[in-house]
C-alpha cells in the first residue's frame, strides 16, 4: 500500500495545473458571439436633443439629473417615466420623495390626458369617464409606487430599488436621492456609499436607474438665473459623477422677460458617446399641458446675447457666476 501511496501523491503532483485565479480569463477563452450575445440597445427619451446627445436610455445604467430649484426637474423625470411606460412598454418604478404616490399618479395622468398637473387637481371632475379608465389602466399596465412619510435610510431604499427590480420595472426613478442621506451624519459620505451601492446593482441588472440629485447651496450661484452649472456645483463630492454612466444639467433663467419657460439641457458625462455640453435648442414648458415641447430655434447662445432680462444690477442671462472656482 505505501508504493501506491506514493505513486498517487506524485501523479499528483506532476499533474497538477498551475494555479490561476477565477477571475482572470484568457484572450482565448472569448469568442465573437460571447463578447456581442448582448447588443447594446439606447432607447429613445422624449427630449430629442438630450438623446441624440446620450443615445438613449440603456439597461444597466445610473443617469442623474441636476437643476434648480423650480426648473423642472420632476416635471422632466415624470415625462421620461410616461414615455418610456407607453413606447417602451417598460415598467416604471418611482420613489418620488418629496410628494406623496398619489400626487406622483395623477402626475402620470396629467401627462396621458395633456392637462397640467395643477389644473387636473384642481378640477378632476371635468375629465370623461372614458377617460379616466383609459388613464388608470395606464397606471395599471405601466406604473409601481413607492408610499413614504418623507424620508427614507440609504438602505431601506436600496431594499425598494430591489423590490421594484423584481416587480419587473425597467426604469426606477428616484427624486430626490438625497433626501435619502439628510439625516446621517456626514451626507457627502453618505450619498458617495449610496451612489456605489446603486452602480453595483445597476452593473449587474437589466434596469436603468434616474435619479435626481440637488445642488450644492451657493449664494454665488444664480442658477435659477441661467447661471452655468459644473461639476463642482453638484451635492456631494467627485464620486458621484465617476459612480455614472450619464449626468444631465438643466439651466434656465425663471424670470427672464422672454424666455422664463425656456429650459437648457447641458450634458456633464456620458459614458458611452461622450458628447458633453450644451444640447441643441430649448425645451418649452405649456402650463396648459404641462409639457415640455422642443424649440430647435432658441438655444441659450441667442440668450447670451439678449438683453431682455438685464437690469442696472443684473447681467444678461448666460453671464452669471456658477459659483466655481
Amino acid at each position: 500500500g505505501g508504493d501506491e501511496s506514493v505513486d498517487l501523491f506524485s501523479n499528483m503532483f506532476w499533474e497538477a495545473k498551475p494555479y490561476e485565479p477565477t477571475d482572470i480569463k484568457h484572450g482565448s477563452d472569448y469568442t465573437w458571439d460571447d463578447v456581442f450575445e448582448e447588443p447594446v440597445i439606447g432607447y429613445d427619451i422624449p427630449f430629442k436633443s438630450i438623446n441624440e446627445k446620450i443615445g438613449g436610455f440603456r439597461l444597466k445604467e445610473h443617469t442623474v439629473l441636476f437643476a434648480a430649484s423650480g426648473l423642472g426637474k420632476s416635471t422632466l423625470v415624470r415625462a421620461i417615466g410616461y414615455s418610456m411606460g407607453v413606447q417602451h412598454n417598460w415598467k416604471i418604478g418611482s420613489i418620488f420623495l418629496e410628494e406623496q404616490d398619489k400626487k406622483t399618479v395623477q402626475g402620470y395622468i396629467g401627462c396621458h390626458l395633456k392637462i397640467a398637473l395643477n389644473k387636473l387637481r384642481k378640477n378632476p371632475e371635468l375629465i370623461t369617464e372614458e377617460k379616466r379608465v383609459e388613464s388608470m389602466k395606464m397606471i395599471s399596465d405601466h406604473h409601481e409606487f413607492l408610499t413614504h412619510t418623507g424620508s427614507i435610510s440609504p438602505t431601506a431604499l436600496l431594499d425598494k430599488i430591489r423590490h421594484l427590480y423584481n416587480l419587473g420595472c425597467k426604469l426606477i426613478i428616484l427624486d430626490h436621492l438625497t433626501m435619502a442621506v439628510n439625516k446621517e451624519n456626514d451626507q457627502r459620505l453618505a450619498l458617495d456609499e449610496l451612489m456605489e451601492d446603486i452602480y453595483k446593482f445597476v452593473e449587474s441588472h437589466d434596469v436603468h436607474v434616474l435619479s435626481v440629485i440637488h445642488l450644492n447651496r451657493d449664494k454665488n450661484a444664480l442658477f435659477s438665473r441661467g447661471g452655468e452649472i459644473t461639476e463642482n456645483n453638484l451635492r456631494g463630492s467627485a464620486g458621484v459623477l465617476q459612480q455614472v454612466w450619464n449626468a444631465i444639467a438643466i439651466e434656465g433663467d425663471i424670470q427672464h422677460d422672454k424666455y422664463s419657460n425656456h429650459r437648457f439641457a447641458r450634458i456633464l458625462k456620458c459614458r458611452e458617446i461622450g458628447d458633453l455640453g450644451l444640447c441643441d435648442g430649448s425645451y418649452i414648458y405649456d402650463s396648459n399641458t404641462g409639457a415640455m415641447s422642443y424649440d430647435p430655434d432658441v438655444d441659450k447662445s441667442i440668450l447670451d446675447q439678449d438683453n431682455s432680462s438685464s437690469s442696472n444690477n443684473m447681467p444678461t442671462m448666460g453671464k452669471f457666476n456658477n459659483g466655481a472656482s
